[in-house]
Protein backbone atom coordinates (compact mmCIF):
# COMPACT_ATOMS: atom_id res chain seq x y z
CA UNK A 1 0.00 0.00 0.00
CA UNK A 2 1.62 3.41 -0.74
CA UNK A 3 0.63 6.95 -0.27
CA UNK A 4 -0.13 9.31 -2.65
CA UNK A 5 2.25 11.82 -3.90
CA UNK A 6 0.63 15.33 -3.35
CA UNK A 7 2.72 18.10 -5.55
CA UNK A 8 1.72 21.74 -5.02
CA UNK A 9 -0.34 23.40 -7.53
CA UNK A 10 1.68 26.18 -9.60
CA UNK A 11 -0.46 28.92 -8.00
CA UNK A 12 0.46 27.79 -4.69
CA UNK A 13 4.27 28.52 -4.88
CA UNK A 14 4.71 32.21 -4.25
CA UNK A 15 8.49 31.94 -5.44
CA UNK A 16 9.03 35.29 -7.37
CA UNK A 17 11.89 37.93 -7.63
CA UNK A 18 10.49 40.14 -4.74
CA UNK A 19 10.47 37.57 -2.23
CA UNK A 20 14.08 35.40 -3.26
CA UNK A 21 15.27 39.53 -3.03
CA UNK A 22 14.00 39.87 0.65
CA UNK A 23 15.18 36.06 1.49
CA UNK A 24 18.57 36.78 0.00
CA UNK A 25 18.93 40.44 2.31
CA UNK A 26 17.92 38.25 5.13
CA UNK A 27 20.61 35.68 4.54
CA UNK A 28 23.09 38.36 4.07
CA UNK A 29 21.72 39.97 7.45
CA UNK A 30 21.80 36.85 9.79
CA UNK A 31 25.57 35.90 7.95
CA UNK A 32 27.00 39.88 8.63
CA UNK A 33 25.34 39.76 12.36
CA UNK A 34 26.96 35.81 12.95
CA UNK A 35 29.88 37.30 11.92
CA UNK A 36 29.80 40.90 13.78
CA UNK A 37 29.09 38.86 17.25
CA UNK A 38 32.07 36.13 16.38
CA UNK A 39 34.45 38.74 16.21
CA UNK A 40 33.26 40.72 18.72
CA UNK A 41 32.65 38.01 21.02
CA UNK A 42 35.03 35.19 20.55
CA UNK A 43 38.08 37.07 19.61
CA UNK A 44 37.83 39.30 22.69
CA UNK A 45 37.14 35.75 24.93
CA UNK A 46 40.34 34.95 23.34
CA UNK A 47 42.12 37.04 24.51
CA UNK A 48 41.03 37.87 27.79
CA UNK A 49 40.78 33.94 28.20
CA UNK A 50 44.96 34.18 26.99
CA UNK A 51 45.26 37.04 30.02
CA UNK A 52 43.63 34.90 32.62
CA UNK A 53 45.47 31.80 32.22
CA UNK A 54 48.83 34.10 32.50
CA UNK A 55 47.80 36.42 35.64
CA UNK A 56 49.68 39.51 35.73
CA UNK A 57 51.44 38.88 32.05
CA UNK A 58 50.50 41.41 29.17
CA UNK A 59 49.38 39.23 26.37
CA UNK A 60 52.65 38.40 24.16
CA UNK A 61 53.73 37.44 21.14
CA UNK A 62 56.42 34.76 20.19
CA UNK A 63 58.01 33.99 16.87
CA UNK A 64 56.30 31.36 15.17
CA UNK A 65 53.22 32.12 16.86
CA UNK A 66 50.16 31.02 14.71
CA UNK A 67 47.37 34.45 14.55
CA UNK A 68 44.60 35.83 12.97
CA UNK A 69 44.58 38.85 11.08
CA UNK A 70 42.17 41.48 11.46
CA UNK A 71 41.50 43.11 7.66
CA UNK A 72 38.16 45.00 7.47
CA UNK A 73 38.55 45.74 3.89
CA UNK A 74 37.59 41.89 4.03
CA UNK A 75 34.25 39.42 4.52
CA UNK A 76 35.15 38.09 8.37
CA UNK A 77 35.24 34.28 6.56
CA UNK A 78 38.38 35.69 4.50
CA UNK A 79 40.69 36.97 7.10
CA UNK A 80 44.21 35.23 7.09
CA UNK A 81 45.69 33.10 9.51
CA UNK A 82 49.56 33.47 9.73
CA UNK A 83 52.97 32.55 11.65
CA UNK A 84 54.71 35.35 12.98
CA UNK A 85 58.73 35.32 11.76
CA UNK A 86 59.70 38.79 13.83
CA UNK A 87 58.60 40.91 16.73
CA UNK A 88 58.92 44.66 15.95
CA UNK A 89 59.67 47.37 19.51
CA UNK A 90 58.35 50.66 19.35
CA UNK A 91 61.10 53.57 20.42
CA UNK A 92 59.94 52.30 23.84
CA UNK A 93 61.01 48.55 23.41
CA UNK A 94 57.41 47.04 24.16
CA UNK A 95 56.71 44.97 20.86
CA UNK A 96 54.43 47.44 18.66
CA UNK A 97 54.10 45.54 15.04
CA UNK A 98 55.14 42.11 13.95
CA UNK A 99 56.12 40.79 10.72
CA UNK A 100 53.77 37.85 9.66
CA UNK A 101 54.32 34.90 7.03
CA UNK A 102 50.95 34.69 5.22
CA UNK A 103 50.07 31.98 1.80
CA UNK A 104 50.02 35.91 0.29
CA UNK A 105 53.65 36.74 1.23
CA UNK A 106 54.62 38.75 4.53
CA UNK A 107 53.04 41.68 6.09
CA UNK A 108 53.71 43.86 8.81
CA UNK A 109 50.82 44.31 11.30
CA UNK A 110 50.47 46.32 14.73
CA UNK A 111 49.71 44.06 17.46
CA UNK A 112 46.05 45.75 17.91
CA UNK A 113 44.75 44.11 14.63
CA UNK A 114 46.20 40.87 15.44
CA UNK A 115 45.09 38.29 17.83
CA UNK A 116 46.46 35.22 18.98
CA UNK A 117 44.75 31.58 18.43
CA UNK A 118 44.42 28.96 20.44
CA UNK A 119 46.82 26.62 18.97
CA UNK A 120 49.53 28.28 20.10
CA UNK A 121 51.28 26.60 22.92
Amino acid sequence: MSLPVVQPKIEELSINRNSLEKRFKYQQTLMNHFWNRWRKEYLLNLRSAYISTQPGKIISFKVNDIVLINDERYPRNMWMMGRILELCPGRDGKVRSLLIKTPKGNIKRSVQLVSNLEINP
